[in-house]
């Protein structure tokens, strides 16, 4: 799964966040504590020879700080900026200026701060994944400018060229500034304009919230001390607020005004084993009051609660959304300060389910967990759940919960007894669980649609009178899409299921529903059709036979089957060669009964999706509109009122998307297909039969 982002404006501290040598500690933030760890550096005191001097950079005294452009819910925020002031590493003087060293800086990226600390809780987890990447170093290899003579108080202009390796990335980067000896001390301001994109940390672009520059300005303004002149100061953990030291203020209003709203629409998502909860994990007061900024932009932007469809929809059961008077409420808490005035330390208590949990009949996992290759960045798993059904049951209602964040989404079918053999031929055939299957199951009978699992999907329990019908020796097959960005940890996460008990089971109606595809056909900009460097990767024949080659067998065919299916052809689609596509699909409902969920489902390029019946009749009703597509949030919606479904019904899907959201994949025609960075138009109606 890959996981977007909240409020980032700048995530490209790139080290200039910590520089600390052998002797010294690098600190980094877990969970708000400040934890110790000894950091491998090289230090410099092995090279200074007679009449050098060795400098060490006093945390105390020095800063690192980057400025980066920021549009911020749909308005200009002008420059953001973030500082730290951990930092460390040698320097040596030499007695011929010329022979003067600058040793490799070891950067600790998890302590940096910026106005928001939403935003650097989120910069850290999401972009520069300093779970994976904790340190980031710079090698110098160059410096020019030093004069052959150092005289106290004067100021010299110089560049330091070295060698920058964030994540995975290693780039030649220049310093350029001002340095100045004075006694004991050397002091320096020092700036490099870098491009996030070229260390895959950016430009930043999360739809309906925040987009950034490419570009971004570091600077250092440090203090070095002469390492003679006794211990260094050793703690660059000043900086770093604890939520018991928060500022308290007992004519605020929170405990009566804000509490309320956080306890009823965020706590129950992001306490232990809320599915917030990893991301930004909110269990106390005091964790609340940390991120007071952040949760005014987050609200009043509509980006939080998560609650993507808009009024024109039908009402829906569940709408998390909040009202204007709570969100002005949180905005005009925060401007304040965001005191509170009640102990840092009191739990959150949900005072409200955001989903109702399921009763846990059967937890069902594979034999052994499934480990993928990381080379393989989009592989789709099909394994067996076997409940080993010897009766005919009634599912009430199940969910299925991935374990590793590498989990892109899930399709659940049902397989009978007929489809049994094929299924069991096929499980670890290739030596590991399960069978590999892109597109569908790979089996060709006896397979019917169950259900799934996509980011920020709810158990699933159907209604009283509601249910899925499994007989005697019927199967799960779930197909998961992992996404590797990284490793490939092993998998075995379960699926739970509430079966109807007996004397409940009179009268059921089986639930029922339809998937349906809609063509996605983006064209490149037209400046990389036209450029020589991509003119090939922009041929839609180009890219038809890169997706045959990478999700066979029938991957290269669901494009063309869906124009066919929706009356349309590439050609279509040749003028949407600006980063902006759409698409439009009229189908047939091919259901009867009373809509029961609607869901669509696209990828990260995705900018908006409506769901109509009966589009340009009288009769038309929007059954969903989001206008603001998210991936982290795909929920199934449930209509409040009955609305009929008849086969002969016309239902219209509609989906767009942006290239700019992902601006540093590289140029290619993208189509329908499985890849994270491939797209989709995919939607699903499930209805209760009358």
């Amino acid at each position: 799964m890959k996981k977007a982002g909240i409020i980032v404006s700048a995530l490209l501290v790139l080290g200039l966040g910590a520089f600390f040598t052998q002797d010294q500690w690098a600190w980094y933030l877990e969970d708000d504590t400040v934890v110790e760890e000894a950091v491998e550096a090289p230090e410099l005191d092995d090279q200074v020879e007679a009449g050098d001097r060795l400098f060490r950079i006093d945390p105390t005294q020095s800063s690192a700080s980057y400025a980066v452009g920021e549009r911020l819910a749909g308005q200009d925020r002008g420059v953001a900026v973030g500082t730290t002031t951990a930092l460390g590493g040698d320097i040596v003087l030499g007695a011929n200026p010329a022979d003067s060293q600058v040793g490799t800086i070891v950067i600790n990226v998890e302590l940096f701060k910026s106005d928001n600390n939403l935003r650097d809780k989120r910069i850290r987890h999401d972009f520069l994944e300093s779970s994976h990447f904790r340190f980031v170093e710079f090698e110098p290899t160059a410096i020019d400018g030093l004069p052959d003579e150092v005289v106290e108080g004067t100021d010299y202009r110089i560049e330091i060229t070295g060698n920058l390796t964030v994540k995975e990335t290693t780039n030649e980067e220049t310093f350029a500034g001002t340095v100045r000896l004075m006694g004991d001390a050397l002091s320096a301001t020092m700036t490099a304009n870098v491009l996030m994109s070229t260390y895959d940390v950016g430009p930043i672009s999360v739809m309906a919230l925040v987009t950034t520059d490419d570009e971004i300005e570091l600077t250092l303004d440090l203090v070095a001390l002469d390492e003679s002149t006794g211990d260094m100061p050793r703690d660059p953990a000043t900086n770093v607020v604890a939520t018991d030291q928060l500022v308290s203020d007992t004519t605020a209003n929170f405990s009566t005004d804000v509490l309320p709203i956080i306890e009823d629409r965020c706590a129950s998502c992001h306490v232990a084993g809320g599915i917030g909860w990893q991301t930004m994990p909110l269990e106390t007061v005091g964790d609340v009051a940390a991120i007071a900024d952040g949760i005014a932009v987050v609200t009043t932007s509509g980006y939080m609660p998560p609650w993507p469809a808009s009024d024109q929809s039908v009402p829906f059961q569940h709408d998390w959304s909040l009202t204007p008077d709570q969100v002005t409420t949180l905005a005009t808490w925060s401007s304040a300060g965001g005191a509170i005035d009640i102990d840092a330390s009191q739990p959150l208590v949900a005072t409200s389910q955001a989903f109702e949990p399921l009763d846990e009949d059967m937890v069902l996992r594979q034999a052994e967990p499934y480990a993928g290759d990381p080379d393989v960045k989009d592989d789709y798993r099909c394994q067996i759940l076997d409940p080993q059904l010897t009766e005919t049951a009634w599912v009430k209602g199940y969910h299925f919960a991935p374990e590793i964040e590498e989990v892109h989404h899930v399709i659940v079918s049902k397989g009978s007894a007929a489809a049994r053999a094929q299924a069991e031929k096929l499980d670890g055939a290739d030596g590991k669980p399960g069978w590999t299957c892109y597109g569908l199951t790979g089996i060709r009978e006896g397979v019917s649609s169950f259900g799934g699992w996509v980011p920020g999907q709810a158990p699933e329990i159907y209604p009283e009178g509601v249910g899925r019908r499994m007989e005697p020796g019927d199967f799960l097959i779930v197909q998961t899409h992992f996404h590797y960005d990284h490793d490939a940890p092993a998998d075995n996460s379960p699926m739970m299921i509430d079966f109807a008990e007996e004397g409940e089971t009179e009268g059921l109606r089986n639930i029922r529903g339809n998937t349906s595809i809609t063509p996605v056909e983006i064209p490149c900009y037209e400046e990389d059709q036209n450029n020589p460097e991509y003119a090939e990767a922009c041929k839609r024949s180009t890219e038809l036979a890169r997706v045959a080659e990478v999700f066979p067998p029938i991957g290269h065919l669901i494009p063309d089957f869906a124009n066919r299916a929706c009356g349309v052809t590439p050609g279509d689609f040749a003028h949407m060669n600006q980063g902006v596509a759409s698409s439009s699909c009229d189908l047939t409902a091919d259901l009867n009964g009373q809509l029961y969920s609607v869901l669509g489902h696209m990828h990260e390029l995705g900018t908006s999706y409506r769901m109509t019946l009966n589009p340009d009749t009288p009769e038309e009703r929007i059954l969903l509109d989001i206008p603001r597509w998210t991936f982290e949030w795909q929920l199934s919606y449930k209509p409040i009122e009955v609305i009929d479904i008849n086969a002969d019904d016309i239902i219209r899907f509609e989906c767009s998307w942006d290239r700019s959201l992902q601006p540093t994949w590289e140029p290619r025609y993208i189509l329908w297909s499985e890849g994270t960075q491939d797209e989709m138009c995919f939607s699903t109606i499930a209805v209760i039969p009358e």
